[in-house]
């Protein structure tokens, strides 16, 4: 047996000793090359599609800002000349002061109308808990100045009992007739159907039905965008709407009861809001 063919004892023999490994190819461990699809030709006649960049005023500027702020400011200043003119005997002053406050709201949703219809309904000048616990469609529910009034008049109703049953008629919200109450009865049967059916309507442009999209399944955002302006438009003028109504029905007193109500309850939200929710400072 030759020198060579000695191996120490315990060691493996050639074929059994593990081989080895080669070093990992450069091409394992480098990064791979980008790959960008090829470009999905759009259809004819399909809308350029829409990209954040693309529209202008999706944040509020200061302009509106400050026309946010001013309208806040007059609806704080019209709550204090009704609270100071209630108890007068001038019904003409009152009947004044309750049309300035609708002309107030008026005047807010006109301005409204002018921004772009996304910025309106996100409506980022309000607080979260403005947006999320009361807001429809970009504002109060018409039907919500109802219920208020339904719940003005029963907690005065209780509270002056005793003296309606002696004959004594205050005037206010507690105080209303039968025809009154038929009316309103009627004004808000009138406005559930119309908010059921802007509600249909939004809904209907959420799930992309009625000509947003074309022929060749490209979304066409232009008029996406349009109906939902449309559709805002129409809850603003039923808002404004049902609160001229509403007025209508009632004396100039029980009216500005029914519109310190509804400020306090614009003004309290928003006040909320701000202390607790992550609202924008005025």
């Amino acid at each position: 047996m030759s020198a060579t063919s000695i191996r120490p004892a315990g060691a493996l023999p050639s074929w059994l000793q593990p081989r080895p490994r080669p070093p990992l190819l450069g091409w394992v461990m480098a990064r791979p090359p980008a790959i960008n699809p090829p470009a999905t030709p759009r259809p004819r006649g399909a809308s350029e599609p829409c990209r954040p960049s693309d529209r202008t005023g999706m944040e509020p500027d200061a302009a509106t800002r400050r026309r946010f702020r001013l309208w806040l400011r007059g609806l704080r200043s019209l709550r204090g000349d009704l609270r100071s003119a209630r108890w007068s005997d001038d019904q003409a002053q009152l009947g004044t002061l309750v049309g300035r406050f609708v002309a107030h709201m008026e005047a807010y949703c006109a301005a409204r109308a002018e921004l772009d219809p996304v910025l309106w309904l996100s409506a980022p000048w309000a607080s979260a808990a403005e947006r999320g616990a009361a807001y429809w469609l970009a504002g109060w529910r018409p039907t919500t100045l109802v219920h208020l009034l339904y719940t003005e008049s029963g907690r005065r109703l209780e509270a002056q009992l005793p003296d309606l049953l002696l004959g004594v008629r205050p005037g206010n919200l507690g105080d209303l007739g039968p025809a009154q109450l038929a009316r309103v009865d009627a004004l808000h049967r009138r406005a559930v159907a119309e908010e059921d059916a802007l509600s249909r309507e939004m809904a209907r442009v959420q799930e992309g039905h009625g000509g947003v999209v074309t022929a060749g399944m490209a979304l066409d955002a232009a008029a996406l965008v349009a109906r939902v302006g449309a559709v805002l438009r129409g809850a603003d003028a039923l808002r404004v709407r049902t609160m001229r109504q509403a007025v209508e029905i009632l004396r100039p007193a029980q009216a500005a009861e029914l519109l310190i109500a509804a400020a306090d309850l614009e003004i309290g939200f928003r006040e909320f809001g701000l202390k607790y929710g992550s609202g924008r400072d005025e």
